[in-house]
């Protein structure tokens, strides 16, 4: 969920950008111990309540925290109901849910930039 990082931005007017906020799940470089984010139990429940797909439920996330999500798809039903997303609005205990799900997991690694020293999640990283 990048709390950390994301409460930084805001705090100095930096609009963040969600890139892959579905997960990725099809990244070629996935490795089966990847987490599956619209495969999850929390994310499914809240998409039945809302009579919605797990991904609108994800990019609802996104946008009530006032992240820019950027996805991808070839399916233009997957690309309508993306945008169909501004007729609910995810609860406070939703939310709270949702954040819960955090696993300190990138999908992307950027690995080419970990050296520079204003990578932002050098913290931790090996290489």
């Amino acid at each position: 969920t990048q709390k950390k990082l994301i409460n930084f931005c805001k705090q100095h007017d930096i609009a963040v950008t969600a890139y892959g906020p579905l997960g990725s799940p099809h990244r070629p470089w996935r490795d089966e111990s990847s987490p599956v984010i619209l495969e999850d139990k929390t994310v499914k429940e809240i998409a039945l309540v809302h009579q919605k797909f797990p991904a609108q439920i994800l990019l609802r996330f996104a946008m009530q925290r006032d992240l820019i999500a950027l996805t991808r798809s070839t399916n233009i039903e997957r690309i309508k109901q993306n945008g169909d997303i501004f007729d609910f609005h995810l609860t406070e205990d939703e939310m709270t849910a949702l954040f819960k799900l955090n696993r300190n997991f990138r999908g992307m690694s950027y690995r080419a930039q970990w050296k520079h020293p204003d990578h932002p999640f050098r913290e931790g990283i090996d290489g």
